[in-house]
C-alpha cells in the first residue's frame, strides 16, 4: 500500500497497488512483446470505459493513453525521448485498435504531449506540487500517477484549444484504466481540477 496526501483531502488517501494494470507489473515500460500485448489489452479496456464495448476510443483519447505510457517509460527506464517516440510510432500507429494501434492522427498528439511535458517539466512539476500536500510532492507519487499528472498538466497549461474539463476527464479515464479499483482516479481528478482552476479560472466561472 502507498499513502499519498493532497491538500484537497482532509485525510490521507490509501493508494493501492494497481491490480493487473500497473505498467511496471506488466512490462510495458520497455514495450517488449509482453508489454505490447499488455498495452493492447489496456487500450481495449480503455475503450470499454470510454464508450460501448465494440467501439474503439477516440484518436485523441488513445493518444493520451499512449503519452502516459511513453512518459512512464522515460521516467522509469531513463530512455531517450526520440527513441521512445520511435518505438510508439512503429508499434502503436495504425487503425487496428484491437491490436493496440492508436491511429496516425493520435501519434501527432502523443508526440506533442510527450515532448511538451519533457520540455516544460521545470515549469510543470512545481505547478503540480503546489496543489499537492507539501509532504507528498510529485516525485514521491507512484510513477504512473506522475506520468498522468505531467501529461494532463501540459495540456492544461499549453493546449488552449483543449477545454480544461475535457483534458481532466480524459486523463481521469486513463487513470481508471490503470487503477480500476483504486483511489487514484479520484485523487487525480481533485488535483487536476485545482490546477486547472488556478491556470484557467475563466473556464470555471458560472
Amino acid at each position: 500500500m502507498r499513502e499519498i496526501h493532497t491538500s484537497l483531502q482532509t485525510k490521507p488517501s490509501k493508494i493501492a497497488e494497481c491490480k493487473g494494470h500497473n505498467a511496471a507489473a506488466v512490462g510495458i515500460a520497455t514495450l517488449s512483446p509482453t508489454g505490447y500485448t499488455a498495452l493492447s489489452q489496456l487500450i481495449e479496456s480503455f475503450a470499454s470505459k470510454m464508450s460501448s464495448p465494440r467501439r474503439p476510443p477516440t484518436a485523441r483519447s488513445a493518444a493520451r493513453l499512449g503519452a502516459v505510457q511513453a512518459l512512464y517509460q522515460l521516467d522509469i527506464g531513463g530512455a531517450d525521448v526520440g527513441e521512445t517516440l520511435a518505438q510508439f510510432s512503429s508499434r502503436v500507429t495504425g487503425d487496428n485498435f484491437d491490436n493496440g494501434e492508436t491511429g496516425q492522427a493520435d501519434f501527432k498528439h502523443l508526440r506533442e504531449v510527450v515532448e511538451g511535458a519533457v520540455r516544460e517539466q521545470l515549469l510543470l512539476d512545481p505547478a503540480v506540487d503546489k496543489v499537492l500536500d507539501k509532504d507528498w510532492p510529485l516525485h514521491r507519487l507512484d510513477a504512473t500517477v506522475r506520468a498522468i499528472m505531467r501529461c494532463a498538466a501540459f495540456e492544461i497549461y499549453f493546449k488552449d484549444n483543449v477545454p480544461a474539463k475535457v483534458a481532466i476527464n480524459e486523463y481521469v479515464d486513463v487513470a481508471s484504466a490503470f487503477f480500476e479499483d483504486g483511489d487514484e482516479p479520484r485523487f487525480i481528478n481533485g488535483a487536476l481540477n485545482t490546477l486547472a482552476r488556478a491556470r484557467r479560472a475563466e473556464e470555471f466561472q458560472a
